[in-house]
């Protein structure tokens, strides 16, 4: 086999393994760094993510917490687990490269309105069941790769 021909054979194996990891139709787990300076990196390779973020899993250190959506595609759904019985509320900054929409303890979508996309200050969202645990969320990005990253900021208050 001569170089030429194993060179060409070579780099169709390459196209083939990346054109194969593409996104999948299906649904999966976001994919998570380690917690470090109340930072995460998140990332999915398929159209339907979900991501639990866990207070407890911040709760000692970390007033504030900052996630990182890597190569934003599709729908990247985030748990808000809080693990307590009482009323809470979930503040976030405004979420760019995505449209967001807060799902309802009936299952019913909203669209987020966030407050000022230029500013800082975070808007706010309240169980609406004193007993609720769980805020669910879903960040759509579309199905073309517009932008590296963005950013999730989001505190919870009680």
């Amino acid at each position: 086999m001569s170089v030429k021909l194993l060179f060409i054979v070579a780099l169709f194996n390459c196209t083939l393994m990346i054109v194969s990891s593409q996104r999948s139709n299906g649904s999966c787990s976001a994919m998570e760094s380690f917690i470090e300076d109340c930072s995460e990196i998140i990332s999915s390779t398929c159209q339907n993510a979900t991501f639990i973020a866990d207070r407890q899993a911040y709760a000692e250190h970390c007033s504030e917490i900052s996630i990182f959506w890597d190569a934003p595609m599709y729908n990247m759904t985030i748990l808000f687990k809080n693990n307590l019985t009482q009323p809470y509320s979930i503040c976030m900054s405004s979420v760019m490269c995505s449209k967001g929409y807060r799902t309802l303890d009936n299952g019913q979508e909203v669209p987020i309105t966030w407050k000022n996309t230029s500013s800082t200050d975070p808007t706010c969202f309240k169980t609406e069941q004193h007993d609720q645990s769980i805020m669910k969320f879903r960040f759509d990005a579309g199905d073309k790769w517009r932008c590296y990253g963005t950013f999730i900021n989001f505190s919870y208050r009680l």
